[in-house]
């Protein structure tokens, strides 16, 4: 069933230039993705790439500079050499700032005198 959409007072529709020079408007969007009338004229009032204008509902497709970030986290995230037992910094004091009974200086010493 195709959408219908109101026409102007003159009953045409905006016609939009793509870039690969094809000429539509948004009944012929709306018609071919399917899609409903509004996503088809948000498409076209954002970009002219027919590859955009005509890919699939429901497709993730993220902006270039969003891609690039992304692909920069995945690389930090791999890049970080995750703790072994030799590279593990020694703990020596408790998460409220006291130190361990292991590593106090003043129990090490009275153990030795015991």
């Amino acid at each position: 069933m195709p959408n219908r959409i109101s026409k102007a007072p003159n009953g045409q529709l905006k016609k939009y230039l793509l870039d690969d020079g094809r000429v539509v408007n948004v009944i012929d969007v709306a018609d071919s993705v399917p899609c409903s009338v509004s996503l088809a004229r948000a498409r076209l009032n954002t970009t002219s790439d027919p590859e955009d204008v005509f890919r699939k509902r429901h497709q993730r497709v993220g902006h270039k500079y969003v891609q690039i970030a992304q692909a920069k986290k995945l690389e930090k995230k791999e890049s970080k050499e995750k703790p072994t037992e030799e590279n593990k910094p020694e703990k020596t004091h408790y998460r409220d700032g006291t130190i361990m009974p292991i590593n106090d200086l003043w129990l090490k010493m009275v153990l030795r005198i015991i």
